[in-house]
């Protein structure tokens, strides 16, 4: 009879310690899956504010690339997309407003206005 106990107790035991190899398995996987999610999170974030950069950049570009060709800036001047423009109340001057490409975050505002031949700008926050 004892040997039948030993057995049980044996199996048992077993049992127990696949069941706690499962449970560590499980807990690293989710630990995996958790390091995962928040790298891909930074990565999209990083990428998102690289788009707004580009955006801005961009946009900054083609506007001095306007401005140099006429002199002045146009009622309606050429630019990527993402971007909008707002005409100024002083002459040659306006709003440049750069859409953040993440779903809820702001993007940037800036007032640009010629200075001294060249154009200026300046963030709006």
């Amino acid at each position: 009879m004892r040997r039948a106990d030993d057995r049980g107790a044996a199996l048992l035991l077993v049992l127990l310690l696949l069941a706690a190899l499962f449970l560590l398995a499980a807990a690293v996987q989710f630990s995996a899956l958790l390091g995962w999610l928040t790298v891909r999170n930074e990565i999209r974030h990083v990428q998102a504010g690289a788009l707004l950069d580009g955006r801005y950049l961009h946009a900054r570009l083609l506007l001095e690339e306007q401005y140099a060709a006429e002199a002045r800036l146009p009622e309606q001047p050429l630019l990527p997309s993402g971007t909008h423009w707002t005409a100024g109340q002083e002459p040659g001057s306006g709003i440049l407003q750069v859409d953040h490409p993440g779903p809820g975050r702001l993007g940037m505002r800036l007032y640009v206005r010629p200075v001294a031949g060249r154009l200026a700008f300046e963030r709006i926050e």
